[in-house]
């Protein structure tokens, strides 16, 4: 591997699987790894300053964006003893939704009495709620504003004067899912 950019990010993601590893094989010692809920998530896509161009492909963007590519994360969830191992979805949650699922799945309650933001996962992953965990999800970071409802993903950035709407549905068709790309309501590709 030439790209000395490329070798450090390689060596920084065998790290972390090598650390996912560790971890998994002490559970496992202490034989209390099919017990154990594991949540792998991120908190947003890569970033464009490492240099490393299709690092968010197929998705446009990249962190600190609310584009797909910023904000489309690996939200990975083992629990041996009680989920299927190889289930997929394609539904949109959020970080938010970590809380209620381990308040759920330790059978425990809040002290809080107002209500939580997010949704017991569970139920979702397990398969046994075919709806969406969201109808509608919201981001506001300064000057960016994002809500994905259903399908649709409407962004604003106050600082360019710009914004968006794209059909989520359509970048998982092969052309959009080639180029990134969604389709506003003029049919222009952006």
């Amino acid at each position: 591997m030439e790209n000395h950019t490329l070798q450090v990010y390689a060596g920084m993601i065998a790290s972390l699987d090598r650390s996912i590893g560790k971890i998994i094989e002490k559970l496992k010692d202490l034989n209390i790894y099919g017990k154990t809920m594991i949540i792998f998530t991120s908190d947003n896509g890569g970033a464009n300053y490492i240099e490393l161009k299709d690092i968010n492909k197929p998705f446009r963007g990249w962190k600190i964006s609310f584009f797909e590519g910023g904000i489309r994360v690996p939200f990975i969830v083992s629990w041996p003893d009680k989920i299927s191992p190889g289930l997929t979805s394609n539904s949109a949650v959020h970080h938010f939704d970590i809380f209620p699922t381990i308040v759920s799945a330790t059978k425990t309650t809040t002290s809080n009495k107002k209500e939580l933001d997010g949704v017991n996962l569970l139920p979702y992953i397990k398969k046994e709620n075919s709806d969406e965990p969201h109808e509608t999800l919201f981001w506001r970071s300064g000057n960016h504003q994002s809500v994905l409802h259903k399908k649709w993903k409407y962004i604003v950035s106050k600082k360019e004067n710009k914004s968006w709407l794209f059909d989520t549905c359509l970048l998982y068709t092969s052309d959009a899912a080639d180029e990134g790309l969604g389709v506003d309501l003029g049919g222009r590709r952006i």
